[in-house]
């Protein structure tokens, strides 16, 4: 029983701390899409894809040692 209790009031602390973290007054900008540039492919899609790559090729030859 009192198990249930301290899990009970430690959840409805949470939840009122997580709430608490909700800012108000802060003004929400309007979202926009990705500009597709050269310096924003390379960035975004070009640079991630090599280095995971690099990663799967760093893991491969590292399992074979």
């Amino acid at each position: 029983m009192l198990k249930k209790l301290v899990l009970h009031t430690t959840f409805l602390f949470l939840v009122i701390n997580a709430g608490a973290q909700i800012p108000d007054l802060i003004p929400s900008g309007e979202t926009e899409p990705l500009e597709l540039t050269p310096f924003n492919i390379i960035l975004y899609f070009v640079v991630p894809l090599i280095l995971l790559v690099f990663f799967l090729w760093y893991r491969k030859s590292k399992r074979k040692k």
